[in-house]
């Protein structure tokens, strides 16, 4: 096996347990040491093999991501079928202490007829089907085209236009509501940024975050947000409103300042809003990384009086027993679980799981994504105590949510 990629396909391998799920593989590092992870690239590395693929051929790079060079196969429909199989056997769960870890993968396929005249450009062709790949989500694969080369184009226009666009004035605030279940009366919302651009029109966070996050423009980004809303809490007050709490994402690349707490105390302390207005939204992966500085951060701000919700719970590490080694006050459930409560049993069983576990460490629940009355309903009978949605209200801009704040309660 050669330490750097020289191959037409890419696979980047994604640690998940059923229970314990790990979106990176860095993250798999952290938990299971480093001499374990190494025995389960050994393993992935035969499961490679199995493909047809000669160990000389296997090329590893860092986070999991792993080169295939296959000769004589440029058949569509032949590599399809390989790299189903593929997936097939990544997806076979590993046995770590007593607990299965499933793993997934995404795939970047990119062909030529003559290796030598088109390597580098070849890699570079696998790589982005492989970004594209991982965009659909665990366990899919990608055929490199043309319409992907122009895609990475129309990303980097994205991106130049995001360095521009705080001077530009042209990012606005969304704010969703968050209901009471018992009462159906507003009890806070979840402030969402939305980007209008005179070339791209109106851009929603998944079109431009991740590309912030990577350059380093979120943390930027993210203080103009702060800034907003808590300009916003204060005009509300001053209008005779009174506010509910407004909870806000932080990125990994915020948490990670050192000034984070600090850059948040000051901007409250300036607007002369009470911090108990702000809520701060996490999800589980960014929390594992610097777990001990991060934590002391959580702490620091919920001493200050600010709460603390982990968002999209279930997409990622899914254990509450590791998760309370965090402080924390509100447990989100993501959508993608609230989707089929009624209609699948296991997410049904999840649902009511995590709301029950939750309870039981006197953590909140909210559930996000809620369409249906059925849904509403069964989340309810299970007490799950707030709801965000759109059966309640889409995202809506300052001055609709103003209106909506006059009375507190939605209307029936």
């Amino acid at each position: 096996m050669k330490p750097c990629p020289k191959s037409s396909i890419y696979t980047k391998t994604n640690f998940s347990p059923r229970k314990v799920k790990i979106n990176r593989f860095k993250h798999l590092i952290d938990i299971v040491g480093k001499e374990e992870a190494k025995r389960l690239i050994r393993e992935l590395i035969k499961r490679l093999q199995k493909t047809g693929t000669a160990e000389n051929d296997i090329y590893f790079l860092d986070d999991g991501i792993f080169g295939l060079l296959l000769t004589d196969v440029t058949k569509p429909h032949t590599l399809q079928a390989n790299a189903q199989k593929l997936l097939r056997r990544i997806r076979k769960p590993f046995i770590w202490d007593m607990t299965e870890l499933n793993c997934s993968a995404c795939i970047g396929i990119a062909v030529a007829a003559n290796l030598k005249l088109a390597e580098i450009p070849l890699i570079r062709n696998a790589e982005l089907a492989l970004d594209t790949a991982l965009e659909d989500g665990f366990n899919h694969f990608r055929f490199y085209d043309d319409a992907l080369k122009q895609r990475a184009f129309d990303q980097i226009k994205i991106e130049n236009a995001l360095h521009k666009a705080l001077d530009r004035k042209e990012f606005t605030i969304y704010y969703q509501p968050k209901i009471d279940s018992a009462n159906k009366k507003i009890i806070g919302s979840e402030a969402l940024i939305r980007w209008e651009n005179q070339e791209f029109g109106l851009l929603s966070p998944a079109q431009f975050i991740p590309i912030a996050e990577e350059n380093g423009l979120i943390v930027p980004i993210g203080e103009w947000v702060l800034e907003t809303i808590c300009l916003q809490l204060k005009t509300w007050k001053s209008c005779g409103i009174d506010p509910e709490p407004v909870a806000v994402n932080i990125s990994a690349r915020q948490l990670e300042q050192k000034n984070f707490v600090t850059a948040i105390s000051a901007i409250l302390e300036k607007s002369e809003i009470e911090n108990e207005l702000l809520e701060i939204e996490l999800t589980e992966s960014i929390l594992i990384k610097n777990s001990q500085k991060n934590a002391k951060k959580l702490s620091n701000l919920r001493k200050k009086g600010m709460k603390i919700s982990i968002d999209d719970f279930g997409t990622g590490y899914s254990s509450l027993a590791y998760l309370s080694n965090f402080p924390f006050d509100k447990l989100k459930i993501d959508q993608s679980f609230i989707r089929d409560i009624t209609t699948d049993k296991a997410a049904a069983a999840l649902a009511t799981s995590i709301i029950s576990m939750a309870h039981s460490l006197g953590v909140r629940v909210i559930a996000e994504g809620v369409e249906t009355e059925a849904q509403l309903n069964f989340l309810k009978t299970y007490n799950c105590d707030e709801i965000q949605g759109y059966y309640f209200s889409k995202p809506i801009n300052a001055s609709q949510f103003t209106a909506l704040l006059k009375d507190k309660q939605m209307p029936a």
